[in-house]
């Protein structure tokens, strides 16, 4: 994964003009179709946004604090050169007795990121394992308040869990999917509220409540 933006890190890293547009070239070779590496990842378009706050031009050279941020940045993708994540989640489960096999998932919002994060929980007898499934993030938007950034981390993860579930189902049978959310407004919105609210909240509320049994959100 990313091969070719883990090599060109070196490179990067001995650069000593680092412009905008050299930034937002290294974002566009990202490629993580899982989110697996997206607490990394989100970092560089959380810098990216930063910048672009500043109305800084496309070939300026970046002043020094960024170019820290940036070269801290490069440090963490190097790192991920050695890590290692099964790709496999069912190969041990056919030897397991009767297992209960259920899909937790996790929204999270702050005021520079927002996103969701599924876990495989496989109960068999008296042992209880967790597996990391994939996680999607996206930087915030302008403007938004804390309670509509964690609408919007719902609606990625009722999304998110929707799609981890079509794909396993091919192999394994899900006996349930949990949703949860730290946001009491959110899910009061979702779960408890019959009312119609303005149209960026209504329309992300009605879009949930398709995807996931409101039940499961919790």
């Amino acid at each position: 994964t990313n091969l070719s933006l883990l090599q060109e890190s070196h490179k990067l890293f001995a650069e000593e003009i680092i412009t905008k547009r050299i930034i937002l070239s290294s974002i566009a070779k990202i490629f993580d179709p899982l989110g697996l590496l997206s607490p990394v990842f989100v970092a560089f378009k959380i810098l990216f946004q930063e910048i672009c706050k500043k109305e800084v031009d496309s070939g300026t050279p970046l002043g020094v604090e960024t170019m820290k941020q940036w070269r801290s940045l490069l440090e963490d993708i190097q790192k991920i050169s050695s890590l290692s994540i099964d790709r496999c989640y069912s190969s041990g489960l056919r030897s397991l007795e009767s297992p209960l096999i259920e899909l937790h998932g996790f929204a999270y919002a702050s005021n520079k990121a927002f996103g969701g994060v599924v876990y495989l929980r496989i109960k068999s007898g008296n042992s209880v394992g967790a597996t990391l499934s994939p996680r999607k993030q996206g930087v915030t938007i302008t403007g938004a308040t804390t309670p509509r950034l964690e609408l919007l981390s719902a609606l990625v993860l009722a999304r998110l869990i929707l799609s981890v579930r079509k794909a396993l189902d091919l192999y394994l049978t899900i006996n349930s999917c949990v949703c949860w959310l730290d946001s009491e407004m959110a899910l009061w919105w979702i779960t408890k509220s019959q009312k119609e609210f303005k149209p960026f909240v209504q329309n992300r509320v009605v879009e949930i409540r398709k995807l996931v049994d409101r039940k499961s959100v919790g």
